[in-house]
C-alpha cells in the first residue's frame, strides 16, 4: 500500500488497521500473511482496511507522574 502511494521510504510511519469479528480495531502486521491474522477465507463479510498514521513517542520523551 505504501509503495502504491509513493511513501515507501516513510512506510514505518504508516500501517493498515481493520476491525476483527469482535469489532476490535487492530493493526495488521505487514510482515505476516493477512490470512493468518484475519482468519481469511472464513466466509465472513469482506474486510475493510484503513491506511493510518502511526504515532509513536520515544520512551525518553514520555512524561511520568512523580510519586
Amino acid at each position: 500500500a505504501c509503495s502504491c502511494l509513493g511513501i515507501s521510504k516513510e512506510c514505518d510511519y504508516f500501517g493498515l488497521k481493520y476491525h476483527n469479528a469482535k469489532g476490535e480495531e487492530l493493526w495488521l502486521n505487514l510482515r505476516n500473511p493477512i490470512e493468518r491474522q484475519t482468519g481469511g477465507g472464513s466466509g465472513l463479510a469482506p474486510l475493510r482496511f484503513a491506511l493510518r498514521v502511526k504515532f509513536w513517542v520515544p520512551p525518553h520523551l514520555l512524561l511520568q507522574e512523580a510519586t
